[in-house]
C-alpha cells in the first residue's frame, strides 16, 4: 500500500531550454518555482466510420488534442525569471517565426515532501501564449510575488523519475 503522506507533492519545478529572448540566436533557460498547475487535459479526436453500409459509427482514434497549459510561479528576487518570460512573449508577438523555428522544451518535475521527483512530465515545442499581470502591493499581505503564464505545445509524455527522457 502506498504512503498516502509521502505521495502528496509539496514542490513543482519547471524547467524551460532554449527560449529565444531578442533574437533568434540568442537563448536561454529557465527554472521557474510553481505553486499552482494543472498536467493538462487530452480529448481523443473522433472519426466517424460506416458499420454495416451505415454512416454514423464513431471511433475514438482520430487522434489527440492536447489542451492548453498554465503555470502560476513565484518571481524571483532578481525578477529574471519573469523578464525571460515577458522577453519570449515580446519576441513571439514581434517576429513572425514559427515556434517550430526554436523546438522549445519543458520538464515539469513534481516532487514528494522529502523532495525526490515522483514524476516528470516532457512537454514539446512549446510556446507562450500569455504571461500574466504582477501586482505589485505591500499592503495585500502577499508573501510573494507571483505570475501566471500560459503555453500551447505539440504534445506531452509522463515518466517515471528513473526513466530516461526521450524526444
Amino acid at each position: 500500500m502506498a504512503n498516502i503522506n509521502q505521495m502528496t507533492p509539496t514542490t513543482f519545478e519547471l524547467v524551460l531550454g532554449n527560449i529565444p529572448t531578442k533574437t533568434k540566436d540568442e537563448t536561454k533557460e529557465v527554472t521557474l518555482q510553481i505553486f499552482n498547475t494543472v498536467i493538462p487535459g487530452i480529448d481523443i479526436q473522433e472519426i466517424e466510420g460506416f458499420w454495416m453500409g451505415v454512416k454514423g459509427r464513431k471511433d475514438s482514434s482520430g487522434g489527440i488534442d492536447f489542451q492548453d497549459w498554465t503555470v502560476s510561479f513565484f518571481i524571483n528576487n532578481e525578477f529574471s525569471n519573469w523578464k525571460i518570460l515577458y522577453d519570449w512573449a515580446k519576441y513571439a508577438a514581434e517576429t513572425s517565426i514559427l515556434p517550430s523555428t526554436h523546438n522549445i522544451s519543458a520538464v515539469l518535475m513534481v516532487k514528494n515532501n522529502f523532495a525526490e521527483d515522483i514524476l516528470k512530465v516532457f512537454f514539446k515545442m512549446v510556446w507562450i501564449k500569455s504571461l500574466g499581470e504582477v501586482q505589485l502591493n505591500t499592503q495585500s499581505g502577499e508573501e510573494f510575488l507571483q505570475c501566471t503564464a500560459t503555453f500551447s505545445y505539440v504534445r506531452y509524455d509522463a515518466y517515471d523519475p528513473d526513466e530516461e527522457i526521450s524526444g
